[in-house]
């Protein structure tokens, strides 16, 4: 159920928005080791964001995943989202924010049941 949220301030066309899709569920499938049939993303692209009372590049990033959420792997995660955010979205890494959440099973629903 891992779920991957990027909101940001950067246009995007269809293209693009598929692309940074793919590197994201890739990027879950190889840290957190978590099949792809269950990674959902979701991109907000062209908001208003500021970051630092600038209109400059800039994300606010979610992931939320049952498990697999520790210091290592946040950490993977983080190193890898800022090259992913640098040439795609071209925003530098002291520009974006990522929260890790560990849900638990019984707090996530899906396909009509709880995990």
């Amino acid at each position: 159920m891992p779920t991957f949220i990027v909101d940001t301030n950067v246009k995007l066309e269809d293209t693009q928005i598929q692309f940074l899709s793919t590197k994201l569920t890739d990027l879950v499938i190889e840290v957190l080791g978590k099949p792809k049939s269950y990674i959902a993303v979701k991109i907000s692209p062209g908001l208003n964001i500021t970051w630092g009372g600038t209109i400059d590049p800039c994300a606010l990033c979610n992931l939320i995943s049952l498990g697999q959420i520790n210091k290592e792997n946040n950490t993977k995660v983080s190193e890898k989202l800022a090259e992913i955010l640098k040439e795609i979205l071209d925003i530098e890494s002291n520009r974006y924010y990522i929260n890790f959440f560990d849900m638990e099973r019984e707090n996530v629903g899906y396909n009509g049941t709880v995990f």
